[in-house]
């Protein structure tokens, strides 16, 4: 509902030649209801442009507009794993305008915020808990009480220490995050279920399924009450789920939890204003994490026709120009899912296309990309130059024995990709 009004009243405006910062305003008050709905493509756009409308009316210097604007498009394009670089220098750009203005408020916060996702997507964990724990002080500052952005806070410092391997002390930040949550809103909320599924991760990882699953469960159970069926969180959930019944060795039910999911993603795709090439991706991924478990499951059969369904996809996205003109990591998402679903040979030449077009800090991780998709494509030698460029600049500190690992069998003449490795990469 939120979605059609605020369509209605952007039509609206249009038509009553309002002025361009009225417009601006309203696009960015947008793009949470896109953001929760998955539209991180037309959210991407309108919070560009209402940015360029700002810097250009309002000029340089510190403007309110302006911030809102940057944090919209951060946290958009952040979960969408857009570019980092790009969201980082404009974040620390709008934060140093504050304090040179001498402003430290909820925007501050929300800045700060942002550069704490930043740096937990880049894998710099000790940044990444500075800058989470400087939000966390500055919104309890703020806010003494039961705070919705001190809830958030925590939930983020819960994300660093658990990357951390710090498991306890993530399962208290996520248990006060709950805890103002639900008093805040009740049990049953959005925001109560993203806390109840951080607390399944976090217990997932520490080998301890009961919880995980219990965790997951009430997960499910909030967003089937409290979204719409076609709301790509309820899969998220779902997919989580049938991850931890499928580490219990519960191959059947993960299968089942993994289908509502796929059934939710789809109607997802056809109800979402995104484009065809991200539709196709996110369509060759479901088919190929839905063989790789049904081959785990030994019914290899139904395993052939999804792989054979991923490469219509792939087939089709290609023959029809799909894969054209995108960006960088549009590129790259292609590139990825394309190789590990074994279609190696069919993407490089859109994995080549994401390293022509990506940026410096983003190049790194984009040619990690293509270097599995050479592995898997017999190309040795270009895999262990790009396994060799990600080692010089890490996207993630965390990924490099991994990589070292991985080159070092490549150079031995040993493809570390087998079908058994791509499977494990691609189960929930």
């Amino acid at each position: 509902q939120s979605d059609a009004l605020f369509d209605e009243a952007l039509a609206l405006l249009a038509a009553q030649d309002a002025g361009a910062l009225e417009i601006a305003r309203a696009q960015v008050r947008y793009l949470a209801t896109l953001i929760d709905k998955g539209e991180f493509d037309r959210a991407e756009r309108l919070a560009r442009e209402a940015l360029a409308t700002f810097q250009r009316e309002l000029g340089p210097g510190y403007h309110e507009d302006v911030v809102d604007a940057v944090n919209g498009l951060s946290f958009g394009t952040l979960r969408a794993n857009e570019d980092l670089g790009e969201i980082e220098g404009l974040l620390w750009e709008t934060l140093a305008q504050q304090e040179a203005a001498g402003i430290e408020d909820d925007r501050t916060a929300v800045i700060m915020d942002n550069l704490c996702w930043t740096f937990i997507a880049k894998g710099d964990l000790d940044a990444a808990q500075d800058m989470c724990l400087r939000t966390l002080e500055l919104r309890r500052r703020l806010h003494p009480g039961d705070d919705f952005g001190v809830a958030v806070s925590h939930q983020r410092a819960g994300v660093v220490n658990r990357q951390q391997g710090r498991y306890e002390e993530a399962l208290v930040h996520y248990r006060e995050g709950l805890g103002m949550n639900t008093r805040m809103y009740g049990r049953v909320h959005p925001e109560t279920a993203y806390n109840y599924l951080d607390l399944g991760f976090t217990f997932r990882v520490m080998g301890q399924l009961d919880s995980a699953e219990a965790n997951a469960r009430t997960a499910v159970e909030i967003r089937r009450e409290v979204l719409a069926d076609d709301n790509p969180q309820l899969a998220e959930a779902l997919f989580f789920l049938s991850g931890v019944l499928r580490e219990r060795g519960d191959l059947g039910r993960s299968a089942e939890a993994f289908e509502e999911g796929m059934e939710v993603e789809e109607r997802a795709l056809r109800t979402r204003r995104t484009s065809p090439a991200n539709t196709a991706t996110a369509r060759l991924r479901l088919r190929a994490q839905y063989a790789a478990l049904l081959r785990l499951a030994g019914d290899d059969a139904a395993a052939r026709r999804q792989d054979a369904r991923a490469l219509q996809v792939l087939d089709s996205a290609l023959t029809n120009g799909f894969y054209d003109d995108l960006s960088a990591l549009e590129y790259n998402s292609a590139c990825w899912w394309g190789a590990l679903a074994g279609h190696a040979d069919q993407v490089l030449t859109v994995c080549d296309a994401a390293v022509e077009k990506s940026d410096e800090g983003n190049r790194p991780r984009i040619r990690d990309s293509r270097a599995v998709a050479r592995s898997v494509a017999g190309d040795y030698t270009g895999a262990i130059a790009d396994f060799e460029a990600f080692i010089e600049r890490p996207a993630n500190v965390a990924l490099v024995p991994a990589r070292e690992e991985r080159l070092a069998r490549l150079e031995s003449g040993e493809n570390p990709f087998t079908r058994e490795v791509l499977d494990g990469m691609l189960l929930p």
